[in-house]
């Protein structure tokens, strides 16, 4: 796998939001620096802000750590070969950066267990203490992931695209991703129950309208027995008022025959 390519995809996938002390973000987009970090890589480079924010970060030597990757020989230039192919050490150790956290005295705990590689005495020197950590990680390590039991790490031999894919999608990554999916299917989930609660809400709703149309029909009921017992009410008053005028009619007719006999 090519160089650039390799960086432009952590550059990238650094740029999720997870945790700040593991993302990286091209500062010449926040700050308009224009200080390129590569002679051979300019801003008009497809891959620039991707390279440039991985030197930034120090995950790979550049002119702005005072680490040569490489030197034209004439101009003492500092190049990147964006072209060529990554080595196994490279690919590792970038990826072991982006990867670990690094901790005081770290270095001397490495320097105390033993390493599982009969060729270590190959890598450089100059590698970063994320590449022997990563080492010490032993099954769950980068190295195992991409390069199986073998005995010797090869340094130096030059990366698999295959190889290179499965050291991209390793480690941090792969159990943030991992944690992204199982966040989509808890809202998945969130989601499915609140549209169900939503569903029973709408049934609740049509039982409340129906007993509401229940009551608003015993209530009318109710209204129309009211006014008729007022009408009958009414009437047993009028009733009244006109037999008790008949009953004083009656009276005094009683008193004038009484008088008439009497006479």
């Amino acid at each position: 796998m090519k160089e650039s390519t390799t960086l432009s995809y952590l550059s990238k996938n650094n740029q999720r939001p997870w945790n700040p002390k593991h993302k990286i973000v091209p500062s010449i987009a926040l700050s308009g620096s224009e200080t390129a970090a590569f002679d051979d890589v300019g801003a008009d480079d497809q891959d620039f802000e991707s390279i440039q924010a991985l030197a930034e970060a120090g995950i790979i030597p550049s002119k702005l750590s005072n680490r040569n990757t490489a030197s034209d020989g004439s101009k003492g230039g500092t190049n990147f070969f964006p072209d060529r192919f990554i080595s196994r050490e490279e690919l590792i150790n970038w990826k072991a950066l982006a990867e670990y956290d690094f901790e005081p005295g770290v270095i001397e705990q490495i320097s105390r267990k033993k390493v599982d590689f009969m060729d270590l005495k190959d890598i450089s020197p100059d590698s970063s203490p994320g590449l022997f950590i990563d080492m010490l990680a032993g099954e769950k390590s980068i190295l195992r992931k991409v390069f199986g039991q073998s005995k010797r790490s090869q340094p130096n031999k030059p990366s698999s695209n295959a190889q290179a894919a499965v050291a991209l999608t390793s480690g941090r990554m792969r159990f943030l991703n991992e944690k992204l999916d199982e966040e989509r299917a808890r809202g998945s989930e969130v989601e499915e129950l609140y549209f169900l609660a939503v569903e029973e809400l709408e049934q609740e709703k049509i039982v409340q309208e129906k007993c509401a149309a229940r009551i608003l029909d015993a209530k009318s009921i109710l209204e129309a027995e009211i006014e008729a017992i007022k009408i009958l009410k009414s009437w047993v008053e009028d009733e009244a008022r006109k037999n008790q005028a008949r009953a004083k009619v009656l009276e005094e007719v009683g008193r004038r025959w009484k008088w008439n006999d009497e006479a």
